[in-house]
Order: structure tokens, then C-alpha cells, then sequence
């Protein structure tokens, strides 16, 4: 990234309802699914943290179980473990 450029990374945490059923799915040999990786909100800030980037926003969204989807959810702000897809905006800390 450029020097005081942002990352944005969206992703499937492992501890909601939505990753728990994508993980199965995994272990059942999805074709799809079965390379991904799934992890928990944690684990992805401290990857990122490891890699000199620091989270300077976040939105949460999805809180609907899978297969029981009925209306359009507005994002949340924050990280919540309980949402289905979560968005980070991550600075580098390369001033």
C-alpha cells in the first residue's frame, strides 16, 4: 500500500452462525468451500496487527441466520462476533 493508504477487507466471521455453517461446510468437501479459511474477529486484528496495520473502523452486518434471511439489515458499527460478514478499514502504520 501507499503511504497512508487503507485496507479493506470484509470477511465471514468464524464464531457467527454464517461462518460456523460455512466451516461445515468445508469439512464436508464443498467444492467452494473447502480451500477457504475462516477465523474469528480476533484473530484477524491481531494477523493484521502482525502485519504493522491498525483497525480504524469496522462495521458489522448479517444477523439473520442462514437459510432464515428476510429482510435488508443495515450495518452496525463495530466488530460483533454474532454478525455474518464483518468489514475492516485498517490504516499501515508506516508513517
Amino acid at each position: 500500500l501507499q503511504k497512508h493508504g487503507r485496507l479493506i477487507l470484509g470477511f465471514v466471521p468464524l464464531s457467527s452462525a454464517w461462518g460456523k455453517n460455512l466451516q461445515q461446510k468445508k469439512e464436508d468437501g464443498h467444492p467452494f468451500y473447502k480451500h477457504a479459511h475462516f477465523f474469528t474477529i480476533p484473530e484477524v486484528e491481531t494477523l493484521l496487527e502482525k502485519q504493522a496495520f491498525s483497525v480504524n473502523a469496522a462495521v458489522s452486518s448479517l444477523f439473520q441466520p442462514p437459510g432464515e434471511i428476510r429482510e435488508m439489515e443495515t450495518p452496525q458499527p463495530g466488530t460483533d462476533a454474532n454478525a455474518g460478514f464483518v468489514v475492516l478499514t485498517a490504516k499501515v502504520n508506516n508513517d
